[in-house]
């Protein structure tokens, strides 16, 4: 699903999720829960499009997670193995600490793209129903677009960019931070 367009994602979606031949809404039917209403619902149309991009997302972050995982040091888990460490203990203490910095790098990835999130909400609903499921792109495009007002679209998407820029420095800043611990600076 990761190279997927987004459009195709919500086709694929909304096939999985439909009353007549959807996958998804027979497993539901079988647990006793009829019509869910995936997108027509402001309650639900926010976990449906989370669902989706997660969906669509997540072997991404799983390659970010597998490349950290293949680039760890073998040394620490056979001196762990030679003192008896069992499997939790091993990935408490080795695996997971080690594996941060490769998590952080997927997080700032993934913010960064969630908050600019387009594709998958416009082509589910258009940001409805109602404005459940607008954002800052969004509205910048319905501004410059739909309204034909691009100068009125701008300030959406500088706040954007400013929200962005200073999450992923903070993301950053505090990786750096983590690592300078661990080296003992």
């Amino acid at each position: 699903p990761l190279m997927v367009a987004p459009a195709i994602a919500v086709l694929i979606w909304q096939l999985m999720t439909s009353n007549s031949v959807g996958v998804l809404e027979k497993f539901l039917n079988l647990i006793g829960v009829f019509n869910f209403p995936w997108a027509s619902s402001a309650k639900t149309a926010m976990f449906t499009a989370v669902l989706i991009d997660t969906w669509v997302n997540l072997p991404f972050v799983l390659l970010l997670v597998l490349a950290g995982i293949q680039s760890l040091p073998k040394s620490p888990f056979e001196a762990a193995q030679v003192d008896g460490a069992g499997a939790w203990f091993t990935f408490k203490t080795l695996t997971f600490p080690m594996l941060k910095p490769f998590m952080y790098i997927a997080l700032l990835f993934r913010l960064m793209a969630a908050l600019q999130e387009f594709g998958i909400i416009f082509a589910l609903s258009k940001g409805g129903p109602g404005d459940s499921l607008m954002n800052m792109s969004l509205t910048a495009y319905m501004e410059a677009f739909k309204y034909s007002k691009v100068g009125a679209s701008l300030p959406y998407l500088l706040v954007l960019w400013v929200i962005i820029n200073y999450s992923a420095k903070a993301i950053v800043k505090r990786q750096r931070a983590l690592a300078k611990q661990a080296q003992g600076y």
